[in-house]
């Protein structure tokens, strides 16, 4: 069966995709993993218990422990019977034990109980809006248990639109639940000034993308026609390149991201421009400037020539960096 996405219908954060929780290895994070490992112990012993009244079985049953003249279809008549007895006696208490995985009375968190149910019902409307793509339906699961873990990880800066996008990122990129969060929490708190309140880190990202951009035709073009950074730049830093290009290409230049924080972001973000510089050239309206903005994932480069420019675009926007920290 394939993963089915339902919104839980009052307000708790459960992971509502089936296929994924193996996946969640922390077992102070779910209880359904601690519970599993238990029944899983449990039933190990209780084999072990049956392997050992097989053997009981075989030696008071067994040619052995049966004396002369007794006969042979009647003794292992017996033994069979015996054997079947206990078999059915051992299955039947795991089975009452795997009873109590009944996932409508367990929680699949336990950490997350305090959040907001509004802000989960809030998150839960953005998760389909995480893209149609192949690789984004496939982690959805991943994607939330992400992001509920960060919401109550990190109740100061909570959620805010476009961080289901950085999860998409991260959980595709990675090859665990469990490296996929660590990852996106160290990349969340570098730059959580990008979705802080009044939003800081965007404005300090968008001087810096100005100051850099000045000297190519394609920006001048768009002052030209009165189409500024507020009307773009958010887009791709908040949501992390995920409405500008295919998921594929932003996880092949993950890398730059995450080494080079807020520089890698805008060094990217001037290598997607800068590609689509010619197109942006030949719009003659605000209209016509916005319609290519809007599509630039249909334009995305190939990821090696794309991440290629944006390493060369790095230096310039590390000494960008430098002198606007002297000033």
């Amino acid at each position: 069966m394939g993963n089915s996405y339902v919104i839980p219908c009052d307000g708790t954060s459960d992971l509502a995709y089936e296929g994924e929780s193996r996946e969640i290895v922390n077992p102070a994070w779910c209880t359904v993993t601690t519970v599993h490992t238990d029944v899983a112990n449990e039933e190990m012993h209780l084999l072990r218990v049956f392997e050992r009244g097989v053997a009981v079985v075989a030696a008071v049953h067994g040619p052995s422990g049966c004396g002369r003249g007794f006969d042979l279809r009647r003794r292992r008549w017996r033994r069979r019977g015996a054997l079947r007895t206990f078999k059915a006696a051992a299955w039947a208490v795991i089975f009452l034990r795997r009873l109590e995985l009944d996932p409508c009375t367990k929680r699949s968190y336990t950490f997350d109980a305090g959040v907001d149910p509004e802000t989960i019902r809030y998150m839960d409307q953005d998760l389909p809006r995480s893209g149609g793509e192949a690789l984004v339906q496939r982690h959805m699961g991943r994607i939330r248990a992400m992001l509920l873990r960060h919401l109550a990880e990190d109740p100061h800066l909570g959620y805010c639109q476009g961080m289901n996008f950085v999860a998409a990122v991260f959980a595709a990129a990675a090859g665990s639940q469990a490296e996929a969060y660590e990852r996106f929490r160290a990349f969340i708190q570098r730059l959580r000034g990008l979705w802080l309140p009044n939003f800081p880190l965007l404005q300090v990202g968008t001087s810096k993308f100005m100051k850099a951009a000045e000297e190519f035709t394609w920006y001048r073009h768009l002052n030209a026609h009165a189409v500024e950074p507020s009307m773009f730049l958010p887009q791709a830093l908040l949501a992390m390149f995920a409405l500008w290009l295919p998921l594929p290409t932003v996880v092949e230049c993950l890398a730059i991201l995450e080494q080079k924080g807020l520089a890698g972001m805008l060094a990217l973000t001037l290598a997607v421009l800068d590609h689509v510089g010619d197109s942006l050239l030949q719009q003659r309206s605000m209209e016509g400037l916005l319609a290519v903005l809007k599509n630039l994932k249909t334009r995305a480069p190939e990821p090696s020539v794309l991440s290629m420019a944006a390493r060369e675009t790095l230096p310039k926007v590390a000494r960008l960096e430098s002198e606007l920290a002297v000033l």
